[in-house]
């Protein structure tokens, strides 16, 4: 019996530890064949902080499924937007007035519904540490 008890302990051993015997990732990059669209901004410091609220935002995941059997086999597939596409989503969200030029007011409310913070400008615009333009 004891025997039996130690074979098995061993069995159990060697699955629990050995890790996954097949392991699947894909990842699928949305939006990269389309060019950005053109924006002009108001002033260097509205562009600055445009690109500042870009850099800190996360991908956007579209779709993403995983399945998996513990020890055995994991599969992972996701679509995630290029950095193509996370531009030119910047530009329709924070262009408010759709004129095609991105002020400094409308940069700094971007940033801050990327960040979370104060909707204030100049309070952003120090967060971000780029200077307000006078």
């Amino acid at each position: 019996m004891k025997r039996f008890v130690s074979i098995a302990v061993c069995v159990l051993a060697v699955f629990a530890f050995s890790g996954c015997i097949s392991f699947y990732s894909n990842k699928k990059m949305v939006g990269e064949d389309k060019g950005t669209v053109s924006v002009k901004f108001e002033n260097e410091a509205a562009a600055n902080l445009f690109y500042a609220a870009l850099k800190k935002q996360t991908p956007t995941t579209l779709e993403s499924t995983q399945f998996g059997i513990p020890f055995v086999t994991f599969y992972s597939s996701s679509k995630v937007l290029s950095d193509k596409a996370m531009f030119n989503k910047g530009v329709k969200i924070c262009d408010w007035d759709l004129n095609g030029i991105i002020t400094e007011k409308e940069a700094a409310l971007y940033y801050s519904r990327i960040t979370n913070t104060p909707a204030d400008l100049k309070e952003v615009m120090d967060k971000a540490n780029i200077s307000v333009s006078q």
